[in-house]
């Protein structure tokens, strides 16, 4: 059903970014969070299959220096934080406040 692997490591750091991060951009296909200083792009598209893995990240705010994630280093996270990152992103991506 899923497209990557499952990671704990991924599944709590994204649940800290959903806590403390600012949602900064959405757009088709991501989500991007500040905090502490690095953006970060999650995969917002493809819902559920190839859904949540960490896209790109950058301590550059205008993304002149950023990394894309290799294929190989995606990783999901549990369910239950996909449907979170969903309502994150649909809030915003409608203009609704973001909590």
């Amino acid at each position: 059903m899923y497209q990557q692997p499952y990671s704990h490591e991924w599944d709590a750091q994204l649940n800290q970014l959903l806590d403390q991060g600012t949602v900064v951009n959405a757009c088709k296909y991501t989500l991007t969070l500040y905090y502490e200083g690095t953006y970060y792009v999650v995969w917002t598209s493809n819902r559920w299959f190839a859904f949540g893995h960490l896209y790109q990240i950058s301590d550059d705010p205008g993304w002149q220096y950023r990394t894309t994630i290799s294929d190989a280093d995606w990783r999901r996270p549990r369910f239950r934080t996909m449907q979170r990152l969903w309502a994150v992103y649909a809030r915003h991506k409608i203009g609704g406040k973001i909590m």
